[in-house]
């Protein structure tokens, strides 16, 4: 059994990697994948529907619990419905099969009481919207991330406005404002941190008062 708690009541989804591999459920098309695939993946919806739903009866009329040709009557059942499922279900892809499933079976349904009996009634249900999340992909724990560079943006957001400043100071009162920047860094006025900045940088210290 896998960590994913969400699978443990079709713990056969494991078993298919075509449809569940490294976390992630196929998003392709059932016709898009493999014959094999698709015939497993179909049999084993149908067969988990009529698990926890109490028999194949649902899915053949007129079948009893109690036939004792119960067993093969099944098999015949499932082989005569597989075609019509697979080709019910060809444009739903892997990811929403299971998911409908599972809505079913967590009684997110109006299938409470019997299973959905046609491949158009579970087509319905694997056609429900749900949140984007249900098919995105889970990306790798060393993909690489895009993130916000808050020093760089910093440094391009004081540029802009020191280029901002400088035009108008020149405009208004006609000094440099670069210049004026900086003896304000050496007054202290933006700080004693800023200060202390500029006198490292400039490898000197500023002569201060004292009470």
């Amino acid at each position: 059994m896998q960590s994913e708690d969400k699978f443990r009541k079709i713990s056969w989804v494991y078993e298919i990697p075509e449809v569940y591999l490294n976390g992630n459920l196929c998003a392709s098309r059932l016709e898009q994948l493999s014959e094999d695939v698709q015939k497993r993946l179909v049999l084993s919806v149908v067969t988990t529907l009529a698990r926890y739903f109490g028999g194949m009866h649902h899915y053949v009329d007129g079948l009893s619990l109690a036939d004792a040709e119960y067993e093969n009557k099944c098999k015949l059942a499932l082989n005569r419905i597989l075609p019509v499922w697979l080709s019910g279900l060809c444009d739903v892809s892997a990811s929403q099969i299971i998911h409908g499933l599972l809505d079913i079976l967590n009684l997110k349904t109006e299938y409470q009481k019997w299973p959905p009996k046609s491949v158009i009634e579970f087509h319905a249900v694997c056609r429900l919207p749900r949140p984007a999340y249900h098919d995105k992909p889970m990306e790798p724990s060393n993909a690489l991330r895009l993130e916000w560079d808050k020093d760089t943006a910093r440094e391009k957001t004081v540029k802009t406005a020191h280029e901002c400043l400088i035009k108008i100071y020149k405009q208004l009162k006609g000094k440099d404002y670069l210049e004026v920047h900086e003896q304000k860094k050496k007054d202290g006025v933006y700080g004693k941190d800023i200060q202390e900045e500029w006198e490292k940088e400039h490898n000197c210290s500023v002569m201060r008062g004292t009470k």
